[in-house]
């Protein structure tokens, strides 16, 4: 999943010297471009960025409060809708639909909650419900978390059972029951993931630096009929608080419905995102809605994202997008593609098999090349490919291929005045990622992450705030 966080620390760009080349200004001893950052109280962000106590952040989405983040922006009328208190909070979400904080839960002091709620109607007892959180610590080794809240590191060693289907070898002793606990404290914990099952645990085996975990496309995989969701995150201890980065997903697939609520110990944050209706209804709207290829997707375990089965390469549907990456690749061989994002404004056309942009006010080219129909689904190859040694010119070249990405998935590539209207997504009469549509659809707030850069203007289900409290995770059926 291609995540950008507001909040991503930036690295000085070339080398610290005492004295820059006349195209380069000095933040701290680092030398920038001005043309792609700006130095705010000593720390280098990306242009139209402000730091906050040393985290970057958008001020058109948050806003610095006595050297924390608060979500809304920091002037004009497009604040995001508040209560009685003027507290952030998403529209159109009846109270009694939102997961409810547990105050009987214990806080500590450095970490932050994650609350655990069945909310299945009677369908799986706490007893059948499994959770495990996998990430890196401090150290960046790979580690579990036990349930007192402590970041376990992870060998091999653990590997200390078998699964029933497939024989092999996995870690029993990082899996936890609903029935065990409801809540852990979560400390600061990088690439964090954390899988909830029904049924059954997901196996996990550990490996040299790494670990073997569920892989759906395959058949002999222990996983491959197991009830199982994700999320994925990020948490960092800033000033002895959790700041929280993390986001459902659909990019690989729908297995059952599930909502999180992230909010902060002043209350000034309290938002959620998650899908509506039961599994069934899900299943059974999935199905009657979308067209006879995005009905192959489904099968009684999940519905999957299109290049995980019939939209790969080779399969049935492998070719779905290419006639509109041919009719975009003739438009913008006879004119100019233009088109505006956070990054700045760039212009570009078709030059053979690739695409040649340039940037306002920047005198360098960057270069996209032709999609494939899984680049566009998938977000990779073209899509994921900068072409340059210079990681600065390679960083622009991601945020056009993720603008360019965007605009095929909802149907808008060759309307680059649409590309920053969500009214305007899944609407036209050219292909577009149906699946993608249908998880938006179904969404508590119309956001979702159908597919890897969902996040473009603003779509995915990012939820991200200082001085974290708890996320509380409402578990559906």
């Amino acid at each position: 999943m291609k995540l950008l966080n507001l909040f991503t620390f930036v690295s000085a760009i070339g080398l610290t010297l005492a004295q820059c080349p006349n195209y380069l200004k000095s933040c701290g001893g680092a030398c920038y471009s001005p043309n792609e950052y700006t130095c705010d109280n000593g720390t280098l962000c990306p242009v139209n960025m402000k730091s906050c106590n040393g985290a970057c952040y958008s001020p058109k989405e948050y806003h610095c409060q006595n050297g924390g983040l608060v979500y809304g922006p920091e002037t004009g009328n497009n604040s995001p809708p508040s209560n009685n208190n003027g507290t952030p909070t998403n529209p159109a979400t009846p109270e009694g639909q939102k997961p409810q904080r547990d105050p009987s839960i214990p806080k500590k002091n450095g970490k932050m909650v994650i609350q655990i709620d069945n909310k299945t109607g009677g369908a799986w007892r706490d007893d059948e419900i499994y959770w495990v959180v996998l990430g890196r610590n401090q150290n960046h080794e790979l580690s579990y978390l036990d349930l007192n809240g402590d970041l376990i590191r992870a060998d091999m060693s653990l590997n200390d059972a078998t699964t029933p289907r497939g024989n092999r070898r996995y870690a029993s002793s990082i899996i936890h029951k609903l029935s065990d606990r409801k809540y852990v404290h979560l400390p600061a914990v990088e690439s964090g993931r954390m899988y909830i099952s029904y049924g059954e645990p997901v196996y996990i085996t550990f490996n040299e630096g790494g670990y073997a975990g569920p892989d759906v496309n395959n058949p002999t995989d222990p996983n491959i009929n197991t009830l199982f969701e994700y999320f994925e995150f990020t948490t960092e201890s800033i000033n002895g608080t959790i700041t929280f980065h993390g986001n459902t997903t659909r990019v690989d697939f729908f297995s059952f419905p599930y909502m999180i609520r992230l909010m902060n110990t002043d209350g000034s944050y309290d938002r959620w995102e998650g899908d509506t209706g039961s599994r069934d209804e899900i299943f059974n709207s999935f199905k009657s809605s979308v067209s006879d290829p995005f009905k192959t997707l489904v099968d009684q375990y999940r519905i999957m994202a299109p290049c995980k089965t019939s939209f790969n390469e080779g399969r049935t549907y492998g070719d779905y997008f290419d006639d509109y990456i041919n009719t975009f690749w003739s438009k913008y061989s006879h004119e100019n593609l233009n088109f505006q994002c956070d990054a700045g404004s760039f212009e570009g056309h078709v030059e053979g098999n690739r695409m040649v942009f340039r940037k306002s006010g920047d005198n360098r080219t960057f270069f996209v090349d032709k999609p494939s129909t899984q680049d566009v689904l998938e977000g990779r190859g073209a899509f994921d490919r900068g072409s340059s040694s210079n990681p600065d010119l390679t960083r622009i070249e991601l945020v056009i291929e993720a603008q360019l990405c965007a605009a095929f998935n909802r149907g808008i590539a060759t309307e680059p005045s649409k590309w920053r209207d969500p009214s305007t997504y899944y609407k036209s009469n050219t292909v577009y990622n149906e699946y993608s549509q249908f998880f938006h659809n179904h969404s508590v707030t119309g956001k979702a992450y159908g597919f890897c850069y969902d996040d473009v203007n603003d779509q995915s289900t990012l939820l991200e705030c200082g001085n974290a409290d708890i996320l509380i995770i409402d578990l559906k059926w």
